[in-house]
């Protein structure tokens, strides 16, 4: 898991890459890793919702990686969008810029 979120081998430069790209936000050709980095977080904004997962337990656990995927302007736009099943991640996302 760690290696799969690090900033130098993970799926964050992956995020990086994507941030700098200046097309259209669209991820279909992206890696696979990439979805299963945004899944796994839709999961643990469902956890969290269910209160299975405590609010500080994201923070403490994962808030380093949701700050990194609210900064990418093309990573919110494309889980902002409900076709792409993100809707948690995204109400996630949405309630943690609300309380900074």
């Amino acid at each position: 898991m760690r290696r799969t979120l690090s900033k130098k081998s993970g799926t964050y430069s992956t995020v990086k890459a994507a941030n700098r790209r200046r097309s259209k936000p669209s991820f279909v050709d992206e890696d696979a890793k990439f979805t299963d980095y945004l899944n796994f977080f839709e999961f643990v904004a469902v956890l969290s919702k269910s209160r299975q997962l405590g609010k500080a337990g994201v923070e403490g656990l994962f808030g380093y990686y949701l700050d990194c995927l609210a900064k990418s302007a093309r990573v919110r736009t494309y889980v902002a969008n409900r076709e792409n099943g993100y809707e948690e991640l995204d109400r996630l996302l949405r309630e943690r810029s609300g309380r900074k």
